[in-house]
């Protein structure tokens, strides 16, 4: 019964094709909602819902139902760096928002680990997606530029239609969220459930398994998805660190609020999947000092534990 009203009261509805496709428009009610953090047990709710209602419906299924929030800048695109990276004629350098793409590695072309297994393909999935000479949408988030001086944005073609969505709907992508940059990021996790339970680009690439924490080493720095026991958890100054197998992670008291204010204590001796950049900080002074374990990764939101 839970299951029937939530689907009455959150189900999107069907708008018209719009070049061939379908969109998914949502309700008021939660329209309204995913303006506010769901809890982690709304999000197996949000998800399931949003994956039944958009995806089961139509098996041949290939738009991009995550619309527009708030306003919206045109600019010209120059060039298409990768999955995630675009280059504005105006000279701003954009950084899409809600996905982590595999890496093309420019800088490391003598490194036989690069291109990443499909990083090509999603550089051509965004190409394919614009047509020349197209115009962009940018939607700016809370925090607009980043550490590295990247617009952080979502990304709009000229017909409404969701650059992070069709690109986690091939499965070339991941979805994450790095808080402030949030809302509606239920949707982005639903187009990523389908691909997944199709077993689509990443999800069926060996190169890409859910690594398990106690086996982790140096080179496995970058994005990864990890997986063990929470085997100590301890209280610091401005937040928590858990030690997941090799793994410590860092969960800052300003972003418990997007963990629903969880108590991490409560994770002693819990199993954690977890996304996100693992750092190595193998040349810290306090690391080599203190015994810490040199890698780690930071936790900030509800949607990176999946």
């Amino acid at each position: 019964m839970a299951v029937l009203i939530a689907l009455r009261s959150v189900s999107p509805t069907v708008a018209p094709r719009v070049n061939g496709r379908f969109y998914c428009r949502f309700s008021p009610i939660i329209a309204k909602s995913l303006k506010k953090t769901p809890s982690r047990s709304r999000l197996g709710v949000f998800a399931s819902v949003l994956f039944l209602s958009c995806f089961l419906s139509f098996p041949a299924f290939s738009a991009q139902p995550c619309t527009a929030n708030g306003d919206i800048e045109w600019a010209q695109i120059k060039k298409i760096v990768d999955g995630d990276t675009l280059h504005l004629r105006d000279g701003r350098k954009v950084r899409v928002m809600g996905i982590n793409t595999p890496e093309i590695g420019y800088r490391k072309k003598d490194n036989p680990s690069y291109p990443q297994p499909l990083a090509i393909e999603a550089r051509q999935a965004v190409v394919d997606f614009f047509s020349a000479e197209a115009k962009v949408g940018l939607g700016f988030g809370v925090q607009r530029v980043d550490h590295y001086g990247r617009v952080l944005a979502d990304v709009y073609r000229a017909d409404g239609a969701n650059l992070s969505a069709h690109v986690l709907a091939l499965g070339l992508a991941w979805h994450v969220v790095v808080p402030p940059n949030e809302l509606g990021w239920p949707c982005l996790a639903a187009v990523e459930a389908a691909a997944k339970q199709q077993k689509t680009g990443v999800w069926s690439d060996q190169y890409y398994p859910v690594k398990q924490a106690k086996n982790l080493s140096i080179n496995d720095t970058g994005f990864q998805r990890v997986t063990g026991r929470v085997i100590s958890v301890n209280r610091s100054r401005g937040g928590w660190w858990l030690q997941l197998g090799q793994l410590a992670i860092r969960v800052q008291e300003k972003n418990l609020k997007y963990l629903d204010d969880v108590n991490p204590q409560g994770w002693l001796n819990q199993s954690l999947t977890i996304r996100g950049w693992i750092v190595d900080r193998s040349e810290s002074v306090a690391v080599k000092k203190k015994g810490y374990s040199p890698l780690m990764m930071n936790l900030q939101h509800s949607a990176m534990l999946k």
